[in-house]
């Protein structure tokens, strides 16, 4: 209406988008494949975003500073939601799953980056703009490829994690 949205920037096509939309099917399905995405690409991602936020100018008490951190914040208590109350659970070959269906959607934003211009969705064009960890994966297009392996590690040590508090029974319901 004012001239300011752009295909470029304003889908949601960044992980941190996905996830919350994968995260409001899960708790709509309650779908197991939806919570191991959620759990996996979703809280990995959320809890290094909020580490290493990128807010842009909008900072406090802008309400996309608000907006920002309470949606990624969401992501995670929905997944823990569904741990403690639906009594989901994660597995070893679902570590290797989210990681597939992962690297195929990259693979379809990278198509929509290349296709619109200037669009950098979930930074697979070019690094972002504010210090990231992405800075000390090397330069386009090798810190993608870091990257991958950095996600699988990732969703590894949350599967240990998720197996070790389990086997301490931190994970059942009271």
């Amino acid at each position: 209406m004012n001239g300011v949205w752009g295909a470029h920037f304003a889908l949601p096509l960044h992980l941190s988008s996905i996830t919350w939309i994968t995260a409001v099917v899960m708790l709509l399905t309650t779908g197991q494949r939806w919570f191991e995405i959620t759990f996996f690409a979703g809280v990995g991602s959320a809890l290094l975003t909020l580490v290493t936020p990128d807010v842009g100018n909008f900072g406090f008490p802008h309400f996309r500073f608000f907006h920002f951190f309470s949606t990624h914040a969401l992501v995670i208590v929905a997944v823990v939601y569904m741990l403690f109350v639906h009594r989901k659970h994660v597995f070893l070959r679902s570590v290797f799953r989210v990681w597939v269906y992962l690297n195929v959607y990259a693979a379809g934003v990278f198509m929509v980056n290349w296709f619109v211009p200037y669009a950098n969705y979930m930074y697979l064009m070019e690094k972002p703009p504010s210090p990231s960890p992405f800075d000390w994966f090397g330069p386009w297009p090798y810190y993608i490829f870091v990257l991958q392996a950095v996600s699988l590690v990732v969703f590894l040590i949350m599967y240990g994690v998720y197996k070790l508090l389990k086997k301490s029974g931190s994970t059942r319901s009271p």
